[in-house]
């Protein structure tokens, strides 16, 4: 036996023709620009964010080396004050009177430690002169390189102690794998009398 459709299609075809307009009016209804806009608002507000936090590292960057200049200043200034009450009998440090043999001491001092070969002449020596103090701050740059770390510390502390008045006022150190060595950069100050030339 056979069951023969007796579907109109006319009707199958309305309601194919109905079911498609309501798929278009769904499409229609379904708000996707403001999916797209709140995606571009969000991919606005992260670069936004991005760049905002860049802006506040560099800015806390800067605020740090600020400080840090700020810091040497206050310490800079505060050994001045020292060294002019010194100056003016209020008691405190005396600048040093000058000293010939400063150089020589801190070749010295490299014998002393140990250090392989001797100290080198400085690259630099830089004076600096405050106006109406009567003393400049003398500094020399020296560069020395060794096999053993514990002479050059040695080298620099023995300077230091060695010369009356001389400081370390900066100091590098860095490997140098290549020759087996130790690289030293420093930097000695030592305040003098300018009328005592």
């Amino acid at each position: 036996m056979t069951v023969l459709s007796n579907a109109n299609p006319a009707a199958e075809e309305a309601r194919f023709a109905l079911a498609a307009e309501g798929a278009r009016a769904e499409r229609r209804n379904r708000p996707r620009h403001l999916v797209l806009m709140a995606g571009v608002l969000l991919s606005i507000a992260i670069a936004f964010l991005m760049t905002s936090w860049s802006a506040a590292a560099a800015a806390r960057e800067r605020a740090a080396s600020a400080r840090s200049t700020a810091q040497d200043a206050l310490l800079t200034a505060a050994r001045l004050q020292r060294v002019m009450q010194a100056e003016a009998g209020d008691g405190g440090p005396q600048a040093s009177e000058p000293a010939s043999l400063v150089l020589s001491s801190v070749e010295l001092a490299g014998t002393k430690a140990g250090l392989a070969n001797p100290v080198p002449p400085p690259a630099t020596q830089t004076p600096f002169k405050p106006q109406g103090l009567g003393t400049q701050q003398l500094r020399w740059s020296y560069a020395v390189s060794d096999a053993s770390l514990t002479a050059l510390l040695a080298w620099v502390e023995g300077a230091a102690a060695d010369v009356p008045g001389l400081e370390v006022h900066a100091l590098t150190l860095t490997p140098e794998p290549q020759n087996n060595r130790w690289g030293l950069k420093v930097t000695f100050a030592r305040w003098e009398r300018l009328e005592a030339r």
